[in-house]
């Protein structure tokens, strides 16, 4: 039985949605209120401390931090679907800190070495240079990429991406990359539209991006199968110091923004094997970050399900 660290910051007062949008804080509503009630003795509520712009910067670039910052006093879109308000760049600096206070806490010890991170915007699909699909900043690349520079332990960093829109952002910041491995399974064709199989990666990088796509409305199994099969050949080679994931539960059968048949089960599977990978290939060491998820009820279904497989390995 495992501990799991819970970092919940998600509130309605910082990154306000415009009326309609589905990336708004009433979709984790009931999330954060069966986290506040929950019985479970072995989740742990952790604080985050901060950690300042320069992990950011590491990964976007200066420029693109203070561009974005002095763009983040108004409100408005970057593009059709990312919107940003006076208050996104709070809420970006708090889904950064305890991203990287989770992985402080799996190196440390002084929490458990499972970390739950429950933050909004999310940010797979944020490019270095470019926010997109409701994402402003990349917070699993730059978490990955503070854990590979604050801690010499960590020199090779697997990142697992199962929300149902492909981790373009993610992709691209790795791509040239042989030290981070990029595992996605997703819905293909759809949103953002990369995320074939033969995306390999470039350079020093090839081999050590997967793309494992699937069309809408494929059986639940067979999405589980394949990634459990070629997720955990890849993690064999690779041999990771350390586990990051962007979960997503918008693959659910109830979520409105795809067509994927992922079930509470689903989940619970998912959460399972992926704490079984890290047991077996980084010490337990694992950061799950929330990435997509549109159905509320089913976020906080999904979710629990996903933590009772953490949970029960």
């Amino acid at each position: 039985m495992t501990e799991i660290g819970i970092r919940q910051c998600a509130n309605s007062d910082t990154h306000p949605a415009p009326p309609g949008h589905p990336e708004a804080a009433s979709k984790l509503a009931p999330l954060l209120a069966w986290l506040k009630t929950q019985p479970h003795p072995w989740l742990h509520f952790r604080p985050s401390q901060e950690h300042g712009e320069e992990p950011v910067a590491r990964v976007h670039g200066d420029d693109y931090v203070q561009r974005l910052k002095r763009t983040l006093t108004t409100s408005g879109y970057f593009d059709a679907d990312t919107y940003y308000s006076e208050r996104s760049w709070d809420a970006v600096c708090t889904a950064v800190d305890a991203a990287l206070s989770a992985v402080d806490d799996v190196e440390s010890g002084t929490g458990p070495s499972v970390q739950f991170v429950v933050a909004r915007p999310p940010g797979h699909h944020c490019e270095q240079h470019r926010p997109m699909g409701f994402c402003l900043v990349n917070t699993i690349a730059i978490a990955t990429q503070y854990a590979r520079d604050s801690y010499d332990r960590y020199r090779r960093v697997a990142i697992l991406d199962f929300d149902v829109h492909h981790g373009n952002g993610t992709q691209q910041i790795f791509f040239p990359r042989d030290d981070v491995l990029f595992v996605s399974t997703h819905q293909y064709p759809y949103y953002p539209g990369t995320g074939s199989r033969v995306e390999t990666g470039v350079g020093t990088g090839v081999g050590f991006t997967l793309n494992l796509p699937h069309p809408a409305h494929t059986p639940a199994d067979l999405v589980l199968e394949t990634f459990t099969v070629e997720t955990g050949e890849a993690l064999k080679l690779f041999a990771p110091d350390l586990i990051m994931v962007s979960v997503g539960f918008d693959g659910h059968v109830d979520d409105p923004l795809a067509q994927w048949l992922l079930t509470d089960d689903s989940f619970r599977r998912l959460g399972s094997v992926i704490r079984q990978w890290s047991e077996e290939y980084c010490g337990g060491r694992l950061v799950n970050l929330l990435e997509g998820g549109y159905s509320p009820d089913a976020n906080r279904s999904a979710a629990a399900a996903y933590l009772e497989g953490l949970h029960n390995g």
